[in-house]
């Protein structure tokens, strides 16, 4: 308890003394699976496992930490998609993965069909970043990379296939997930100065989730590549 009073007050006195620039950010991209190659040869009747848009949407800050180094951090909504084309005939499943599968019919199925997944997260990003030294500063641009890591709690699983007669999305939780996900993410773009006070921001940006969404036998962890868009104000605590 008092390592996080310790932490909060810390904080705020940061805070306190820092330009902050607070904002909100919209971003799209596309996302997939892990370990795909070992899956597919795990799972008889999943032909291949492809990648589907995944959107954003955070309300983020941006803190100084010296010149040219800035931590970015907030809190992302975030969705992750990826879709398995699968044989419906030959679809099976050895029995350490049944349980992954509880929301597909007894009875038996033709064709070629697909089974879309959709992961629902909050992620805290801790994103360290440097803004470059050669950034068109008379233009109104600078430009930065940064790095860190990031922690997901899982909201939502959604499944949506053919295969079940109601063609919309439903929730699937037959084994419980982890609830609680770290990662890391990369970035690189440029913010846009177009006033004193205000800033728009432009990134692309590598997420990663190292823990997996799921132990023992059916393992794997998702990611995403995307652009994002970001405006920001400045806010001074002490001025």
């Amino acid at each position: 308890m008092k390592d996080k009073l310790l932490f909060c007050f810390m904080l705020m006195s940061f805070l306190g003394f820092s330009q902050t620039k607070i904002g909100a950010e919209l971003g799209v991209g596309i996302s997939n699976r892990t370990n795909i190659d070992e899956f597919l040869e795990r799972t008889e009747g999943i032909l291949s496992i492809q990648s589907e848009i995944g959107t954003n949407f955070a309300l983020v800050t941006q803190l100084d930490l010296a010149e040219r180094w800035f931590l970015k951090t907030g809190a992302v909504y975030q969705s992750f998609s990826y879709t398995e084309k699968v044989d419906a005939e030959l679809l099976a499943f050895p029995k350490e993965l049944e349980p992954y599968y509880c929301f597909l019919p007894s009875e038996e199925q033709v064709g070629l069909t697909s089974i879309k997944y959709r992961y629902n997260f909050i992620e805290i990003p801790f994103v360290v970043n440097y803004q470059f030294a050669q950034s068109c500063e008379e233009c109104g641009w600078k430009w930065f990379a940064g790095v860190g890591p990031t922690v997901s709690w899982l909201l939502q699983k959604n499944v949506k296939t053919p295969l079940i007669k109601d063609g919309n999305y439903i929730d699937v939780d037959c084994v419980p997930p982890e609830g609680l996900l770290l990662g890391a993410q990369a970035v690189i773009g440029g913010e846009y100065k177009f006033s004193g006070q205000q800033f728009l921001n432009f990134s692309l940006v590598y997420d990663q989730q190292i823990q997996p969404i799921y132990r023992d036998e059916n393992a794997y962890s998702l990611y995403s590549i995307g652009v994002r868009v970001a405006y920001y104000f400045v806010f001074n605590a002490i001025k």
